[in-house]
Formats: C-alpha cells, structure tokens, sequence
C-alpha cells in the first residue's frame, strides 16, 4: 500500500515539475492543440451531419488556430511552421468542400490534414512516464 502511494505521488510529482518547466508560451501553445482538438471534433460532427455553414465556422477557427501555431513554430523550427501551414490550408480545403455539399471528400481531407498532425506531434512531442508530454525542439 505504501509503495503503492509512493508511485502515484512520484508521478503526480513528475506531472506538476514537467507543467512548471514550461514557459508561458508553450502552456498557451498547449492550450491551442486541446482546443483545435475539440474544434476538429467539432468539425468532424459538422461534416457528418452534412451541417455547411457550422463546418464552415469550424474550419475558419481551425485556420486561424493555425496561424498562431505557425507563429510559435516560425523561429523554432521551419518545418514545423509549414506542417502548421500546411494543416491550415487543409481545413481551408475542408471548408471550401462542406460548402459546396462535398461532405464525403471533406471528410477525406480531414484525415489527410490530422496525418499532418500527427507527423508533427511524432517530431517535437516527447511522453513522459506520468503520460503528459514534453516539447522536443
């Protein structure tokens, strides 16, 4: 029970240190990837539903999104910065096909555009034991 105790409160300690370590910047950062995520989700239930004008609300939040984390990445790391322009202009495309009643091809493109993601996620994320992550420059 006690080594049981012990292990949690290492890694709850781990999880607090490796939040404390960021800098202001990356917690904002961080909050943008929850946030595009939910708006993906969003998105997602948007395009199923055959739903234009909300999708299209979505997709312009995602892109605008985009731009700030191109802006975070610009100085960092450059092709990071066009992973971000890259995935912008794939919600881009995904608005301009919910808008003409393309949904089936909207959706294609939203999983083309979340394989841009995750490229990047792969690159400059690194897990930590606690399960939270790590930026990787």
């Amino acid at each position: 029970m006690r080594r049981t105790f012990f292990l949690i409160a290492c890694l709850v300690g781990f999880s607090v240190a490796a939040v404390a370590q960021m800098t202001p910047e990356e917690k904002e950062y961080q909050t943008w990837m929850k946030t595009a995520s939910a708006m993906v989700r969003g998105l997602r239930t948007n395009v199923e539903g055959k739903n234009a004008e909300p999708a299209a609300s979505d997709t312009q939040k995602l892109v605008d999104l985009f731009a700030k984390v191109n802006g975070f990445w610009a100085a960092k790391d450059p092709n990071a910065a066009q992973v971000a322009l890259d995935v912008q202009a794939g919600f881009k495309e995904v608005g301009t096909l919910a808008a003409a009643g393309n949904f089936t091809e909207a959706s294609a493109s939203i999983v083309k555009t979340q394989e841009k993601c995750s490229g990047c996620h792969d690159i400059h994320r690194e897990k930590l034991p606690d399960g939270s992550y790590k930026f990787k420059y």
